[in-house]
């Protein structure tokens, strides 16, 4: 299930499902199966499926069909799928050990990167503006968002990387994985602090606020980066903008 502008949309093994506050139900064509990922741009314009093909299909707000113009595609499954946050750009990870990067008013690849292992969580963050990866070979990899170049050393992890989510304000990077610690990461100059948790948590969100929530299978935790901000702010020539 993903939230797109006061719809929810519902994905299945070869379906695609958009479901309006009123109840109606409209199921998209020309799904290629089998899903397995899903993702909406941030201005709600636009839908991105991934298959175990390594198909990408993109919808358009309203549209039953898929563009054509945006059928993408890798060698291997697609994992995970994300938008930047002006909705320009869509990227796709997949088995390959690659990211894609792709441009939505043209459908052209901007760059690829790549890791060791299976691409398994990506994210775009807005300060700075930077493309994050997360995979299996247990990295997590910082490339500035316009151009695929590096941008900051690695970040090393203690398993599989399963979720990143940077801070909406500051440059902070929250990632959860098969280790069952939550770690928040100071992007600059990457100091981290690691949150011990009880279940492997397989999906991060952070609010606008700070604060972080946590999914285990059917359970959901809530917490606060709060402290976390303070322990970084009281670090020697650290200092976080006032916004």
């Amino acid at each position: 299930f993903c939230n797109a502008d006061g719809r929810l949309l519902a994905r299945g093994d070869g379906n695609l499902l958009t479901i309006q506050n009123d109840g109606k139900v409209t199921q998209h064509a020309e799904v290629m199966p089998k899903l397995t990922c899903m993702a909406v741009s941030p201005d709600g314009n636009y839908v991105a499926t991934g298959n175990d093909n390594g198909r990408v299909q993109v919808w358009k707000k309203g549209e039953i069909k898929p563009e054509n113009r945006f059928i993408f595609s890798h060698p291997e499954p697609v994992i995970c799928l994300t938008f930047s946050q002006d909705s320009k750009l869509l990227a796709s990870g997949s088995s390959d050990n690659r990211a894609n990067v792709r441009n939505l008013e043209n459908g052209r690849l901007e760059y690829q990167i790549s890791h060791d292992g299976d691409v398994t969580c990506m994210a775009f963050s807005s300060n700075p503006d930077w493309f994050i990866t997360g995979s299996d070979d247990n990295t997590i990899r910082i490339w500035h968002a316009k151009t695929g170049r590096p941008a900051s050393g690695t970040l090393i992890y203690n398993a599989t990387l399963r979720t990143i989510v940077p801070h909406p304000r500051e440059p902070l990077l929250l990632a959860g994985g098969d280790d069952n610690v939550c770690c928040i990461w100071d992007m600059l100059p990457k100091n981290t602090v690691q949150v011990r948790a009880a279940d492997k948590m397989d999906k991060f969100l952070m609010a606008k606020d700070g604060s972080v929530f946590g999914r285990s299978g059917n359970l959901v935790k809530a917490g606060s980066t709060k402290k976390m901000q303070q322990i970084f702010q009281q670090m020697k020539d650290r200092r976080f903008s006032d916004n």
